[in-house]
């Protein structure tokens, strides 16, 4: 019990600590300050750090007498989760994550094609709900980082599960959203029947703004428009196969926002 309420005053009151990342050099201190191993391997567990991990610092590390198992605690909080998704910078200058949605109706005008005999083509629509993106970026910041995870498979349950199948933004294509005020919802259209212009299903090519791709290594990617987006309503859509699993949910929408400065 004395053990443990030690432990506990020192990873919640210790000022020396408390506001940075732990490292190597933190650890070793802590360690010539007498703290046991006990006390040091709960404060790695219970702080954000960054180790250096590579067989020099190991044997460093090991050099100055810190404990096999407070190395062994250092190694398994220096791994980090794969990050992968799609990320632009807000107008705070924060990186935040475009969460995937999923398409909340479908339309198609059946009346206009019939009153026209025919003659106008039969469209077809899908709709976000609400009339702008909770993901704002301004004119300057139209810059978005792709991030693919290069070593694992995912679950379709996975939101991140089409950044664990993709390889590229190329599965991608980024397309301007209409938005509707008056019945609060965005869409784009998404097919075309007519009893002259034929049949179209999918996105129009005429719709899909082109961009630049830059790959960065690692399964990163830094994706621009090639012409600077307009203030509206835009969103990224996954154009790769989806698998067939009726308890899947096709989130495979990703918006934002284009702010006027």
């Amino acid at each position: 019990m004395k053990v443990s309420f030690i432990i506990f005053l020192f990873i919640f009151s210790l000022p020396i600590f408390s506001q940075e990342k732990l490292d190597n050099d933190a650890v070793i201190e802590l360690y010539s300050m007498d703290f046991g191993e006990e006390i040091i391997i709960a404060k790695i567990n219970n702080s954000p750090g960054k180790y250096n991990t590579s067989i020099p610092a190991l044997k460093k590390l090991k050099e100055g007498g810190i404990p096999s198992k407070v190395i062994a605690a250092m190694i398994n909080n220096s791994i980090e989760p794969v990050k992968t998704g799609i990320f632009y910078k807000t107008p705070t200058g924060e990186v935040e994550k475009i969460e995937p949605l999923a398409f909340s109706g479908r339309r198609t005008n059946h009346l206009t094609a019939a009153m026209t005999y025919g003659i106008a083509a039969n469209n077809s629509y899908a709709y976000l709900r609400n009339n702008s993106s909770s993901n704002k970026i301004k004119k300057l910041d139209q810059i978005f980082e792709f991030y693919f995870d290069e070593t694992q498979r995912s679950e379709t349950s996975n939101p991140n599960y089409l950044f664990m199948d993709a390889r590229s933004p190329r599965d991608f294509v980024l397309v301007k959203l209409f938005s509707n005020d008056r019945k609060n919802h965005r869409g784009i259209k998404t097919g075309e029947h007519g009893s002259f212009s034929g049949s179209q299903t999918g996105i129009d090519s005429e719709d899909i703004i082109e961009v630049a791709v830059s790959d960065e290594g690692n399964g990163k990617y830094r994706i621009r428009s090639m012409k600077p987006l307009k203030p509206g309503e835009y969103c990224f859509i996954y154009q790769g196969a989806l698998p067939v699993d009726r308890n899947y949910v096709a989130r495979t929408i990703y918006d934002f926002s284009i702010i006027p400065e």
